[in-house]
């Protein structure tokens, strides 16, 4: 059996990632399977990857995967560096709107991670979705520690909020 392109849909999670490859014609090549959300998970998935590759005669992989919260960047950035050459891989991140936009026109009702990585792939075969801009690790960090900033703002003010409440329940006449 040859393919110029395997499609790869991956279900992010916390602690696992379901995963489902599909050819060009959205034919399942082998039952979706799990992987752990570690480095043993992600060379396990780099093996089967490499596996179809050879066995189908694959010139090009997609893989796609949801932007669920931020568990998604590990695998992303493994495999990005993993591979040696930026070209091995065409990576595809999508907005998980979109993906369960897509299900529900196709009219998918079932909820599982293994289907809900198969309708991933799926879109990456029917709608042919550009490769995700890659933007330096660095980048990803400045963001993370401006968003706990904010939260720590934020949790500021509500600790002075709820200080001043409780300043006003004992002494009324401090806050005048």
């Amino acid at each position: 059996m040859y393919t110029s392109t395997l499609y790869i849909g991956i279900d992010v999670s916390k602690s696992k990632h379901d995963v489902a490859i599909l050819d060009e014609g959205k034919k399942l090549l082998r039952r979706p399977f799990v992987i752990t959300e570690d480095r043993q998970g992600y060379e396990k998935l780099l093996e089967i990857i490499g596996y179809e590759q050879h066995r189908t005669q694959a010139s090009r992989v997609v893989i796609g995967m949801e932007a669920t919260a931020d568990y998604w960047r590990n695998l992303y950035h493994f495999l990005l560096e993993s591979t040696g050459e930026i070209g091995r891989f065409h990576l595809v991140v999508i907005n998980p709107f979109q993906s369960r936009a897509f299900a529900r026109a196709e009219l998918r009702r079932a909820k599982t991670d293994p289907v809900d990585a198969r309708e991933i792939a799926r879109y990456l075969v029917e709608k042919q979705p550009r490769s995700y801009s890659h933007r330096q690790r660095l980048l990803d960090y400045i963001v993370d520690l401006d968003r706990q900033l904010y939260a720590v703002k934020k949790q500021k003010s509500r600790t002075i909020n709820r200080l001043r409440h409780e300043l006003f329940k004992v002494a009324p006449e401090i806050e005048r």
